[in-house]
């Protein structure tokens, strides 16, 4: 259960908390939980926001606001069995693992 103010609050209770109390009247909010910074701390929400809700990729570390702007790049971006080496595609990955470079 949230807490906030040395109280405990359901859901509900906590988002008219905080709406309606003049101790949080100059805070800014995280989109996606109850997080609060003073109204000049845009740049932390912002930090905050990134590492704790946001979708990064594993292969670029590119980060996105939602799981579907991250799937579309992951698609375009890296798609799936993929050589960067030859710069083909294969249909079974199995045929990606049996690649094999020539250094000459």
């Amino acid at each position: 259960m949230p807490e906030c103010c040395g109280r405990h609050f359901n859901a509900n209770g906590m988002r008219n908390h905080l709406d309606y109390s003049a101790v949080h009247a100059n805070e800014i909010e995280c989109r996606w939980c109850f997080a609060r910074w003073p109204t000049h701390s845009g740049k932390l929400r912002l930090q905050h926001e990134q590492s704790e809700h946001w979708y990064s990729c594993q292969d670029c570390e590119y980060i996105f606001e939602t799981k579907q702007g991250l799937e579309k790049h992951e698609d375009e971006a890296h798609p799936p069995n993929y050589c960067y080496g030859c710069k083909r595609q294969f249909q079974n990955p199995n045929n990606l693992n049996q690649v094999k470079f020539s250094t000459s």
